[in-house]
């Protein structure tokens, strides 16, 4: 008989709790909830060393990017143009919006958040960045931006608590809370 590890995102409580139960799930990492509610003191007008776009349709340089980064996304589903279309692109159901992050100087991809909107909170489901603390932080403050403009109130993201993207995002404002 063959043993099998297999990884998938994080379960909210109870998918996890009957996973445990019949599956025998075990925790990869603590997961935390984060979250950044606009006010009107903390909407940022700094300058930034590179630009977002909205990304309509996935390229090649997506495949570059998940390449590039392999090593810090030790348990990630690969991310290539393929994987991509299929899950945000293509979704039947549910409305995504990607954005990239290009660099200022060599205007490649360095980075792309995919979220959707509900009730004026966006929820980030994927969060793909060099690691840069630098670049994380220059895009979420021009997502910030360009949310706080479209009349977004709160941003989350559900990500493990050790996670180079996690410490940044908690340097910037966002909180811990409840699931």
């Amino acid at each position: 008989r063959r043993e099998y590890n297999y990884y998938y995102g994080f379960p909210g409580i109870f998918h996890f709790k009957l996973g445990n139960k019949y599956l025998n799930y075990n925790r990869v990492s603590n997961p935390v909830f984060l979250s950044y509610r606009f006010t009107k003191d903390n909407v940022s007008g700094q300058l930034f060393q590179g630009r977002i776009d909205r990304v309509f349709e996935i390229n090649t340089d997506f495949n570059d990017l998940f390449k590039t980064c392999l090593s810090d996304y030790p348990f990630s589903v690969i991310r290539n143009k393929e994987f991509l279309d299929w899950r945000f692109i293509n979704h039947p159901e549910k409305k995504y919006e990607i954005w990239g992050y290009y660099s200022k100087v060599s205007d490649k991809l360095k980075g792309y958040i995919v979220f959707s909107r509900e009730n004026k909170v966006a929820q980030i489901v994927d969060i793909f960045v060099v690691h840069s603390k630098e670049i994380i932080k220059y895009f979420i403050l021009q997502l910030r931006q360009m949310l706080h403009k479209g009349r977004i109130r709160k941003i989350q993201v559900l990500l493990p608590d050790n996670h180079f993207i996690t410490h940044t995002l908690f340097s910037l404002g966002f909180t811990r809370i409840r699931q």
